[in-house]
């Protein structure tokens, strides 16, 4: 989840909020989006929503190990 949420960041954008495409208005409850589910994810992170849009925002504030996701995928990361 991280991976995805993060992607802004390799675009160089400031901020996740800058990233018209990306459904974390949605997880926040700052934006309706009715064919997109975001209780199921959310409840990963704990059963009441406000706990767990708070972890939600605190996964985002760690930083992401890209390698990891690469191993997991079974990719390999090139760095230019």
């Amino acid at each position: 989840m991280s991976c995805y949420a993060a992607m802004p960041s390799s675009l160089f954008l400031e901020s996740t909020d800058d990233y018209p495409w990306s459904s974390h208005h949605a997880y926040l409850g700052r934006q309706i989006t009715p064919w997109l589910t975001t209780d199921w994810v959310l409840r990963q992170f704990h059963e009441e929503r406000d706990a767990a849009r708070a972890r939600y925002l605190r996964l985002l504030g760690e930083p992401v190990d890209e390698q990891q996701y690469a191993n997991k995928a079974g990719l390999t990361l090139f760095v230019l």
